[in-house]
């Protein structure tokens, strides 16, 4: 940055946060800026043979004065991915060439300002103009599809003045759409009233622009003396040899935002917008097509006057410059007028248009993203093809020199000053102010807590989803010093989410561009699908279990505080020491219980606060306590004093066991004996408790028979007759706990079906819970009523998720997925937990992404655009 001390502001500064081109030899930002830099014409010539085949006469070939110029053409003015639009193809084979142009370029520089209108909570305006579309409004009107459509149906499709609103329908634009129309300064005027639109309040984001397309090809011309075209197809701006203009075709748009609006929001800022203004020439010229010094000159002067800057601390015009030997003088002229000032050659003057043409409508908004990019990395490009100056162009005696090479731009003292100036056929006359966005002013990231970072990408198909891979994979080999940590927010935040979809967890640039092209891809469903949270019971803590996602996740760490500080005064225990450290006693019952519940209760929260909210709870066993209190039967703390003083009871019982034993409970039942009990019915499997003894001998009676039989880590025998002295004194225990209803449905242990309002509030209900058989396999059926569903398990390993994929079919479209790694994985926390959030949300599992970021200072960045087919 090259200054910092006379940064001001006048609260009316708007940012340009997203950019968007499709210009001749650029279908993007940083290629129209390499252009730019290289010094790049992209004029395009046609050669003999090409004009014969085009229908050019051999005598007007022949004609000394013939320029066969075609022109700044645009390499993909046919391209339209009309299905990603929906449009039928009948409808794109109709709509205005222009439009279809349009619509990818906005949508483009949505996508680059980091803005998904579809979720943008504000207004989003349209300002914008087309060309003249009259050679494509009567070949339509002629032909048989217009018959067959319908002729008014057809009109609206081809009519260019149909264009902001169709974009703004396409689109989903709540703000004024607004058609403009002033020849050649019609999309700079766009930019202006864009601006004065958000200054009014009118919308809190607007998208301006302008586009150009011909009907039909150009094939040269023959030069005529004083006529608007350039001898030799080329344009000099302010030049001797300067004695017209070349025409051309393209678009671009800009996404606008008022400054403190955009830095408080972490917005990508390119440049900001000190002032603007527009007026018209009126009388004061010797013909309705003639410039006007005294027009030109006022329109700059109140631009600057709005801007609140001294003319002699802009230091770059991005003048209209056509390279006409009436229209280059009038211009300084106005200009020197305008600058009002002594002070000599301290302003460098060019025009785009010596690159790319003349784009009428477009070339106001052409002028101005060049100037943009110029402010944004501090170099003004050439003005091409000046040799010598005008002789009637008096530069040694005024501010002003013309820039024919690249250079540094630097000022003494003042901050970065651009103007922009458009002017039109007719009189309307436009000039910008802008200025670079300081250092002091620019957003900045804080560093993450997350070691890990998820990508997320999508697209309407499969093709646009491997090209988009494939040049965010080059755009970071090319960009390492990119903040991960943005980029992913940026796609989140700031894309639309989309059926084709791929992502990856990964911790630098580095990593993302290598695996980008390998990462996991998905396809998600028509249907949203629900969501049902399963909660494990005992058996599969450990010591350490989530310590990653404690350090990285503040909302999993907050609420993890609380419980502890609550179990902590009711056991008169270090909680979190007994979770976190490697050797302490989390085995123990009535340990195991306090820290399963923490934990899973925790991550159910977390995820509620990214807005992956469930439609159904099931908890196994001793994870109905998490269900019930996600469901809002009781709250955290009271499940915590339920929970210890269960754990106590428990605790002064005889030892039991618990075996896992792989027999339906009807086959198991007849094989038990009074000291024996179904603790939990699993469906083709299940789970039998009772004293260690007598668990023990039937296990070896199953063993003799062949049968695999697993002893649960565990020692005492839940949901067995062992449980029947403390019911008593448990349930009274349960009178002092307020009990609701529930808000979220939830399935019962007690009666595998959804849970009863009235029963779940009596402790009764609590008592039953812990002596009768739980009947996971009967709630499981019950919740696969249902097709679309992803089940998360809330809680270490994943038991329930090999439990629940046993009742699913294989062509079942149930996706099953678990959260946290099981204690024999050795995986970090977040990468475990990310990784299966993106598989979730590549299944079509809603995330609210603003949400995942809400504890953390991020910034949208420039990634490349939509990969339309």
């Amino acid at each position: 940055m090259s200054h910092t001390s006379n940064v001001e502001t006048t609260g009316l500064e708007i940012a340009v946060i997203g950019l968007s081109v499709h210009l001749p030899g650029a279908d993007d930002i940083e290629r129209f800026w390499q252009n730019l830099e290289q010094g790049v014409e992209s004029i395009e010539f046609a050669g003999h043979h090409e004009l014969k085949q085009a229908g050019v006469r051999e005598e007007t070939l022949k004609e000394p004065a013939f320029v066969p110029v075609k022109g700044g053409l645009l390499s993909n003015r046919q391209s339209f991915d009309a299905p990603f639009f929906g449009f039928t193809p009948r409808e794109a084979e109709i709509l205005n060439p222009q439009t279809r142009l349009f619509l990818h370029c906005a949508w483009e520089a949505l996508e680059d300002s980091g803005v998904n209108p579809f979720e943008y909570r504000g207004f989003i305006g349209l300002y914008a103009g087309a060309g003249s579309g009259f050679h494509w409004n009567v070949s339509v009107m002629m032909s048989g599809i217009a018959d067959e459509m319908g002729e008014f149906a057809a009109m609206l499709l081809a009519d260019e003045r149909n264009l902001c609103t169709h974009v703004s329908y396409k689109l989903d634009l709540k703000g004024p759409a607004v058609l403009v129309q002033s020849a050649c300064s019609t999309s700079l005027v766009a930019v202006h009233y864009a601006c004065q639109g958000i200054l009014n309040g009118e919308c809190d984001l607007a998208l301006a622009g302008g586009v150009t397309v011909f009907a039909r090809q150009p094939m040269g011309y023959v030069y005529r003396d004083g006529m608007v075209n350039s001898p030799d197809g080329h344009c000099r701006a302010f030049d001797r040899e300067a004695k017209g203009m070349v025409g051309g075709e393209g678009a671009g748009a800009v996404v606008l935002k008022r400054l403190a609006e955009a830095l408080e929001q972490g917005d990508h800022i390119y440049a900001m917008i000190k002032g603007s203004a527009v007026n018209n020439d009126g009388l004061r010229k010797v013909g309705y097509t003639a410039p006007s010094i005294q027009g030109q000159a006022e329109v700059i002067r109140i631009a600057l006057q709005v801007a609140e800057v001294e003319p002699d601390t802009v230091t770059y015009i991005e003048a209209h410059g056509t390279g006409t030997s009436l229209g280059d003088p009038v211009e300084i002229q106005g200009l020197i007028r305008a600058f009002d000032t002594d002070k000599r050659q301290f302003c460098a003057v060019g025009s785009v248009k010596t690159n790319v043409g003349h784009l009428d409508a477009a070339a106001g908004i052409t002028s101005f993203i060049k100037t943009v990019l110029a402010l944004h990395h501090k170099k003004i490009p050439a003005s091409l093809h000046f040799k010598e100056a005008n002789p009637n162009i008096p530069f040694d005696a005024s501010p002003f020199y013309v820039n024919d090479s690249l250079k540094d731009w630097q000022t003494n003292g003042f901050p970065l000053r651009a103007g922009v100036s458009s002017f039109g056929i007719g009189g309307t006359n436009a000039h910008l102010v802008l200025e670079e966005c300081p250092v002091e002013t620019t957003p900045l990231s804080q560093p993450s807590s997350r070691p890990f970072q998820l990508l997320a990408l999508s697209a309407a198909s499969t093709e646009a989803l491997d090209q988009a891979s494939q040049r965010l994979s080059a755009y970071f080999n090319g960009h390492p010093r990119l903040s991960l940590d943005d980029a992913a927010f940026t796609l989140h935040t700031g894309r639309r989410h989309m059926p084709m979809r791929r992502m990856l967890v990964c911790d630098s640039i580095e990593s993302a561009a290598a695996g980008l092209l390998q990462a996991p891809a998905g396809t998600i469903r028509s249907k949203k699908p629900s969501v049902v949270f399963l909660f494990p019971g005992l058996g599969s803590q450990y010591n350490g279990m989530g310590r990653g996602l404690y350090e990285s996740e503040p909302i999993f760490r907050r609420q993890m505080d609380r419980c502890f500080e609550t179990a902590n005064n009711l056991l008169d225990l270090d909680i979190k020491e007994i979770l976190f450290s490697p050797s302490s006693s989390i085995e123990r019952n009535d340990t195991a219980q306090v820290c399963t519940f923490i934990f899973e209760y925790s991550l159910a929260t977390l995820l509620m606060s990214w807005g992956i909210i469930p439609s159904a709870l099931l908890g196994y066993s001793f994870g109905e306590y998490a269900a019930a209190c996600v469901a809002g039967v009781f709250s955290a703390e009271d499940a915590l004093r339920i929970i210890c003083r269960r754990g106590e009871l428990i605790g002064a019982l005889a030892e039991g066991a618990m075996l896992s034993v792989p027999l339906a409970a009807s086959e198991v039942l007849p094989l038990l004996d009074e000291a024996l009990s179904l603790a939990i019915d699993n469906g083709d499997s299940c789970v039998v408790g009772g004293p260690k003894r007598a668990v023990s001998a039937f296990a070896a009676r199953l063993t003799e028979r062949r049968l695999f039989c697993t002893f649960i880590e565990t020692s005492r025998a839940i949901h067995s007759h062992m449980m029947d002295g403390i019911l008593p004194e448990f349930e009274s225990s349960l009178r002092h706990i307020q009990f609701h209803a529930t808000t979220i449905p939830y399935i019962s242990n007690v009666t595998g079906q959804w849970a009863d309002d009235d029963e779940v509030q009596r402790p009764s209900f609590w008592s039953r819970q812990l002596r009768e058989t739980a009947q996971f396999a009967a709630g499981a059926r019950c919740l696969l009523e249902e097709e679309h569903l992803i089940f998360l398990e809330v809680g270490p390993g994943r038991d329930c998720t090999a439990l629940m994929q046993r009742f699913i079919p294989d062509d079942s479209p149930v996706r099953l997925l678990n959260l946290v790694r099981h204690r024999q994985k050795d995986e970090d926390d977040a990468f475990y937990l990310f990784n299966k959030l993106g598989q979730f949300w590549l299944h079509g599992g809603h995330v609210d992404w603003r949400a995942v970021y809400s504890h953390e200072s991020r910034c949208r960045v420039s990634l490349p655009t939509y990969a339309f087919d």
